[in-house]
């Protein structure tokens, strides 16, 4: 039995969260997003955008240069020594895949997602804090103690996710997986004219 979408929930305002609420929209079902923040800073730092997410960013109506950010003509990974262990001539893939790499500040991102959706729709200062689910639905409780109701409630509230929490107690809290990334930004004189 097919079920009828008409009113989808998003809890989380991040990347994914705000891509789904556009894509969902665009399918003609309404979707509202409930993000704990209150307002909206400049959190995160770099990203890379590979050939997939700028399609996919395409898809929705978002085009590169609205992304800012410069083309990544090669990728390599080097050990401490400095030695090439592997490399990507990520201008190649472009050709290949029809879309380009992308090195991008994380806030223009979200703002460039922010701008495809209308007044309304996002609800700031709403922290999930479970959800019921019955043959009517789903709804969404709050910290604040309002709720929500939906036909789907969609989890896009980050690494300590409400919603994974309570949809798959049993999976437990994230764990980590060994790895470690460090980026550091640093003041520069500007070099380039123009």
């Amino acid at each position: 039995m097919a079920v009828q979408i008409n009113q989808a929930m998003i809890i989380g305002a991040g990347i994914g969260g705000l891509c789904t609420a556009i894509g969902l929209r665009q399918m003609g079902i309404e979707a509202a997003v409930y993000e704990q923040a209150v307002t909206f800073g400049e959190v995160g730092a770099g990203l890379t955008l590979w050939a997939n997410a700028i399609k996919g960013l395409r898809r929705l109506g978002i085009a590169e240069e609205a992304l800012g950010g410069a083309r990544v003509c090669r990728s390599a990974a080097l050990d401490w020594k400095g030695r090439v262990l592997s490399a990507l001539p990520l201008d190649e893939l472009e050709e290949e895949l029809g879309a380009p790499t992308l090195a991008v500040h994380r806030a223009d991102v979200h703002r460039a997602l922010l701008a495809m959706l209308p007044e309304g729709v996002i609800h700031t200062n709403k922290s999930c804090t479970g959800f019921v689910q019955d043959a009517a639905g789903v709804t969404a409780r709050f910290a604040d103690g309002s709720a929500a109701h939906g036909d789907l409630l969609v989890g896009a509230d980050g690494i300590h996710s409400t919603v994974r929490r309570a949809m798959v107690p049993a999976e437990g809290p994230p764990r980590w997986n060994g790895n470690v990334l460090w980026r550091a930004t640093s003041r520069a004189k500007p070099f380039l004219s123009g």
